[in-house]
């Protein structure tokens, strides 16, 4: 009896860091990222709704104090479209809040997020941007995320 349950234990505190992520934050599961629950509703490129399009996180930055000057200016770049520029920005800090684009792309365009992920478990997060692109923005952004990096539509149910 006493092996069986050393083995119970063992395998719960192996499967704990697929569970949790950044100190106890939920990790992702099946695909649900922070943007998910922005992906309720119509497209406003073509009506459909935005869980049957791809999409993949852009871009993401520390979104703290002592980051101020980068994070104005990721909101600058993703205000001005510069998707080069804003592709640019990769940083995160487990222990910091983020700032993170995600681009939805569509076959009339896409859609470009941008939200506020917080470090604290009971923190929400918030939605700072939400904007439609164009479909010659979204072939810009194709060419600078890998293909493996999107996440397939409906994959989020």
């Amino acid at each position: 009896m006493i092996p069986l349950l050393v083995l119970l234990v063992l395998v719960i505190v192996a499967t704990l860091p697929s569970l949790f992520s950044r100190f106890g934050k939920p990790a992702s599961v099946g695909g649900k990222e922070t943007i998910w629950r922005y992906l309720a509703g119509p497209c406003p490129q073509c009506g459909c709704s935005l869980e049957e399009h791809d999409w993949a996180m852009f871009a993401t930055t520390v979104a703290s104090e002592a980051n101020k000057p980068r994070l104005e200016e990721f909101f600058k770049k993703a205000k001005a479209h510069d998707w080069r520029g804003l592709k640019s920005f990769s940083d995160w800090e487990a222990t910091q809040n983020d700032m993170e684009a995600y681009v939805v792309r569509c076959s009339s365009g896409g859609v470009v997020f941008v939200l506020w992920n917080p470090y604290e478990l009971y923190d929400s997060d918030e939605l700072y941007m939400r904007e439609g692109i164009s479909p010659d923005e979204v072939l810009a952004i194709e060419a600078m995320v890998p293909s493996t990096s999107w996440r397939i539509g409906s994959s989020i149910k």
